[in-house]
């Protein structure tokens, strides 16, 4: 019975998915197609959506029942990182997993993942800076949003506060298992560092280098309609298996009804500054973990910083 070995387990918003996507057309990897985030490990994660994971052993096991002869058979939960027992529990399921992490400047991550949950209706207040504001409300509880699946993710600071995270993972599992990447050195050398990962995986890093831009932030369309449909999941299922053509359509006219769509905000120089000041020790403490300098972060944050802007004005 085949079962996964590897495992890229976060963080959110890095570069996960154009991991995925690439790693799962390799003739000697299997990752899950229907599938992409079971999150059946992290049983501390709070959810209050039962269709958001995976929940049940064999239901899980299945996900893998097509991986046939692949030698790499994995799949990707971003949240794994974030999960205070994930580690552990992948590690009782396999011991001899390889684990996967790629990391991004925190400010960017957090300002992107707002963008996100917007869009999937986990997050109702839709300014960036208002919901950094209440994260100590929401961790007491407060201000959650009714149609929220991941009240855990909303808690922006401490999800992106990764050197705790990646030590958890390095604890449990030895750094030889452990393979850290880090978003913007990916993007600068991606041919390079994708060999080096498939290598890592025990495929031929010959094949499968593709490495594509998957999951970019677009405007938001039809908000309305999405937080209705996100507590009605099997309307949203059968509204899924339209023609795409169909779709389109009905997003069109559903768009001038529900309000068109939503640009993202860029991220405000103060706001930024500011997360960056808090964000500051962790990365540090960080860099100090993996025997890096990450303080090109801030200086290649502020020159997208300062190019948007130009662009703007």
């Amino acid at each position: 019975m085949p079962v996964p070995n590897f495992f890229i387990v976060g963080a959110p918003k890095c570069g996960t998915t154009s991991l995925y996507e690439t790693l799962r057309v390799h003739p000697q990897v299997f990752m899950p197609e229907v599938v992409k985030e079971p999150h059946y490990f992290g049983r501390d994660l709070t959810t209050y959506k039962p269709h958001w994971r995976v929940h049940d052993l064999d239901t899980y096991i299945s996900l893998f029942d097509e991986a046939g002869s692949a030698r790499a058979i994995g799949e990707a939960s971003v949240w794994y990182l974030f999960s205070r027992t994930a580690a552990e529990e992948i590690y009782k399921f396999n011991p001899d997993s390889r684990i996967v992490i790629i990391l991004r400047d925190p400010p960017a991550a957090m300002h992107a993942m707002h963008w996100q949950f917007v869009k999937s209706g986990n997050e109702d207040i839709l300014d960036f800076a208002e919901a950094v504001r209440v994260q100590g409300q929401r961790a007491a509880g407060e201000r959650i949003p009714k149609a929220s699946h991941s009240p855990h993710g909303l808690q922006y600071e401490a999800a992106f506060d990764f050197a705790p995270q990646v030590r958890r993972y390095f604890e449990r599992f030895g750094r030889d298992r452990v393979r850290v990447l880090i978003f913007e050195e990916f993007v600068a050398s991606a041919d390079e560092q994708m060999r080096d990962l498939l290598a890592f995986l025990g495929v031929d890093p010959d094949k499968g280098r593709d490495l594509g831009k998957h999951n970019a932030a677009e405007p938001v369309r039809n908000l309305s309609l999405r937080r209705f449909l996100k507590d009605r999941p099997r309307l949203r299922r059968a509204m899924g298996k339209l023609p795409t053509p169909v779709r389109g359509r009905m997003g069109d006219v559903l768009g001038g009804i529900s309000g068109g769509k939503l640009e993202r905000a860029p991220l405000l120089d103060s706001l930024r500054a500011e997360l960056e000041e808090r964000a500051r020790p962790g990365v540090q403490e960080l860099g100090e973990l993996l025997g890096r300098d990450l303080s090109r972060w801030w200086a290649t944050a502020r020159v997208s910083s300062r190019g948007e802007s130009a662009q703007r004005a």
